[in-house]
């Protein structure tokens, strides 16, 4: 059994703090000891997962409760996951948000009102993958001036806003090490209004820009300047725009997402993305309180 864990409960008391609890498969039946490690990360698919407390032993029904506070801000990025070691192997459950907190009644509902969404993205949906950009972190020192070996030169102008290195490998222009999260998998229902481009004049000559929209299920919590790689044809688009489209209880449910095609001269062209979109089934998931 690759994930012995029926739901991972999660529960927002700011600024108390955050109740975790989960439930294991009635089917799983490893010999214990079962040993379990609340996570948590900024990302679902964050490379680094910060333990919360230490190891619980057999830990089945209780409440967690991570005292400390991580947000101070408006935008509830945070994702809790739990690691369980027994004597036969390890296991990982899936990671949820905080900004997604539903009750098992409510969960049902949205998971109704997602099922139209669901059901376009497997029949027409266009595979892509969603590259988070990294807000935070340790800055990019940037590459070696080949004029002057002695300094860096910066891959970001912080004043602007515009991209000065796109060679750098190190942040993809970002000016945050690693630049983008590793990519987690995003259908697009693509939009039936034809593509639209845009040309303007430039001082350094003429640009077009070509955009198209679509709509996507929120639990990816796409945003602005991230970027979205289009499967097929490996197209890259950075989000100009991401408008909740639905929402349950207030917590959205999709998003409307206006997208702009990356000119190929882009480093988001050099991000590697490895492995290929699973074209099975395609579900969206909420934590359960």
């Amino acid at each position: 059994m690759t994930n012995p864990f029926a739901q991972l409960l999660i529960a927002n008391r700011l600024p108390s703090g955050t109740w975790i609890r989960w439930v294991l498969n009635q089917s799983f039946r490893d010999a214990g000891p079962y040993v379990f490690q609340l996570e948590v990360g900024r990302a679902i698919n964050a490379e680094t997962w910060e333990e919360v407390g230490g190891p619980l032993v057999d830990a089945l029904g209780v409440t967690v409760t991570d005292e400390t506070q991580r947000l101070f801000g408006t935008d509830l990025q945070l994702w809790y996951r739990v690691r369980l070691s027994t004597a036969l192997g390890e296991y990982i459950s899936n990671a949820y948000p905080t900004a997604n907190v539903l009750s098992h009644t409510d969960r049902l509902g949205a998971n109704n009102l997602q099922r139209g969404l669901c059901l376009l993205l497997n029949r027409k949906g266009t595979p892509g993958k969603l590259l988070k950009r990294r807000m935070f972190g340790t800055l990019c020192p940037g590459i070696v001036d080949p004029e002057a070996p002695t300094r860096n030169l910066p891959c970001r102008d912080w004043d602007s806003g515009t991209v000065v290195n796109s060679s750098c490998t190190s942040c993809y222009g970002v000016g945050i090490l690693g630049g983008y999260y590793p990519p987690v998998n995003m259908m697009l229902a693509q939009k039936l209004n034809p593509t639209r481009r845009h040309v303007q004049e430039e001082n350094r000559g003429t640009s077009e820009d070509v955009v198209i929209a679509g709509q996507v299920l929120a639990y990816q919590n796409p945003g602005p300047l991230d970027a979205w790689i289009d499967c097929n044809s490996d197209r890259r688009y950075y989000v100009d725009a991401a408008e909740v489209s639905g929402t349950f209880r207030g917590i959205p449910l999709a998003y409307n997402l206006e997208l702009r095609l990356a000119p190929y001269s882009d480093p988001i062209y050099r991000v590697p993305v490895y492995g290929e979109y699973p074209y099975g089934g395609y579900d969206g998931g909420y934590a359960e309180v």
